[in-house]
């Protein structure tokens, strides 16, 4: 079985010697690892709808800094129209036809309020597209999530029955496999206005940020990501398709479909640190972030690990500086509580309710700054942890 991955990255700030507060945005997106087509999905309403969520994009502002005006970059003119091919109905009493084809639409849904509020959604097409609207916005949650769905209508309002052509849920076939194009690959990054007087589409034009007026903001590290991976597709006889099920993957026989929720928090103590501090207490754990896993329906059947690493994902964890020599540091995490971890390790998920379902909560410290007593410069040290969840 290939196992499915998908990760966040905590990326720590270490000033040395000076306590000088400074904001930073990070950015992080989870590709799904199976997309199936459903009713309604999220927080779509109307049972005419049928779509999956593709990702998540979290981003991060901390301490001293502030989030405005998100515009979502292409690395390619995207139409608006995605063709979807499969069995589907032509009329309500009528049978499942091969290889009929549907326009879908990709939508940004803008949690700018915080999850629980309601949300925004705009339909994504060209080389950029404003993820709220053409103003200027200032984003009230932190951390910020947008996620991004394929689906069978293009229409800002989530309770529309509106669907794109003529054909609702209704008229596809229920465990039938359906592609998308082949071109369908796209890879996005991610723009912010400098303040909160910047409208949306003076953030970025085609070439990118405009200066003055825009930023980019790094996603997983990279300027952009590609929002589909191979283990994104769910057609089980033909591997590495473009195929999605309408219905659930994990059994396709049936049974309770399921979701599942996967959250790295990263605290505000990474991103300003004292280092002499913790250089002189080696026993002394400081906690950056923590994990929060939770699955529904038979999702619960499924084995999970993460997996938390350096990033690059090779040898020791180490913070370093430009021009000066890296230094090593232990993480430790309250599952794995007391032993130290100098390099990756994987942790088994077993926490569960009386229902069976997965609930799993892990912090994630540092501990033993400069464990092999590196000699230091002052400035500022960075390091980033990778944390993966992962599938069996």
């Amino acid at each position: 079985m290939v196992k499915k991955r998908y990760l966040f990255i905590i990326l720590l700030l270490f000033l040395i010697g000076s306590s000088f507060l400074f904001g930073a945005i990070f950015a992080e997106y989870i590709a799904e690892p199976g997309i199936n087509f459903v009713v309604a999905p999220g927080p779509y309403t109307s049972p005419t709808v049928l779509g999956t969520k593709i990702g998540t994009f979290r981003v991060t502002a901390t301490e001293g800094d502030q989030i405005y005006s998100p515009v979502m970059l292409g690395d390619y003119p995207m139409p608006r129209g995605i063709t979807v091919t499969g069995p589907m109905k032509s009329w309500s009493g009528g049978g499942y036809e091969p290889n009929s084809t549907q326009t879908f639409s990709l939508a940004m849904v803008s949690y700018h309020n915080g999850y629980g509020s309601a949300p925004t959604i705009q339909a994504y097409e060209g080389a950029l597209r404003p993820v709220i609207g053409a103003g200027a916005y200032t984003i009230q949650a932190n951390p910020y999530f947008i996620e991004l769905y394929l689906v069978n209508i293009d229409d800002n309002d989530l309770n529309a029955n509106k669907v794109v052509g003529y054909r609702p849920a209704s008229f596809f076939q229920p465990g039938a496999v359906y592609t998308l194009p082949s071109s369908f690959s796209p890879w996005f990054g991610l723009a912010l206005g400098k303040d909160a007087t910047v409208g949306s589409w003076n953030v970025a034009d085609a070439g990118g940020p405009i200066p003055n007026k825009g930023q980019q903001i790094p996603v997983n590290g990279s300027n952009d990501i590609p929002i589909l991976t191979p283990g994104s597709f769910t057609d089980p006889g033909n591997t590495g398709s473009s195929g999605v099920i309408y219905g659930d993957s994990q059994d396709p026989g049936g049974g309770e479909p399921g979701t599942y929720f996967f959250a790295v928090n990263q605290y505000q103590a990474a991103s300003n640190i004292n280092l002499d501090y913790y250089l002189t207490r080696p026993y002394e754990t400081l906690n950056v972030g923590s994990v929060d896993f939770s699955t529904t329906g038979d999702l619960r059947y499924n084995t999970y690990d993460i997996k938390i690493q350096p990033n690059p994902p090779v040898g020791n964890f180490l913070f370093s500086k430009s021009g000066a020599t890296s230094f090593p540091y232990y993480v430790v995490t309250s599952k794995t509580y007391p032993s130290t971890h100098s390099q990756a390790v994987t942790i088994p998920l077993t926490n569960r309710g009386i229902d069976g379902q997965y609930q799993e909560w892990i912090e994630i410290g540092i501990r033993g700054l400069n464990y092999n007593n590196t000699v230091l410069t002052s400035g500022n040290y960075t390091s980033e942890i990778k944390v993966e969840l992962i599938q069996q």
